[in-house]
């Protein structure tokens, strides 16, 4: 079995009790994922587009990193919407 095919039986293991649809993160992806931008952005602050991960969660996770600083927003809604959710630097 591929490394792919064997992460997608792991996520149809943990996720058969709930009815679809059903989005789920791997998070050891996300955080290799943030942690391969950081090295590749040598010491410039990455500014997440909120495009990209429309998850408050996942968004306050990545900020808390390291190399992190920041939103950009889709929209004006999106702004105000992250803002009352506590996010200060949104662009």
């Amino acid at each position: 079995m591929t490394p792919r095919a064997a992460d997608r039986a792991r996520y149809d293991r943990a996720t058969a009790h709930l009815d679809a649809p059903v989005a789920i993160v791997d998070l050891e992806a996300f955080d290799a994922n943030a942690d391969d931008l950081v090295r590749r952005a040598g010491g410039k602050p990455i500014r997440v587009a909120s495009k990209s991960v429309r998850c408050r969660a996942l968004l306050e996770r990545v900020l808390a990193r390291p190399g992190f600083a920041g939103i950009m927003s889709f929209t004006l809604d999106e702004s105000l919407w992250l803002a009352r959710a506590g996010f200060e630097d949104v662009l």
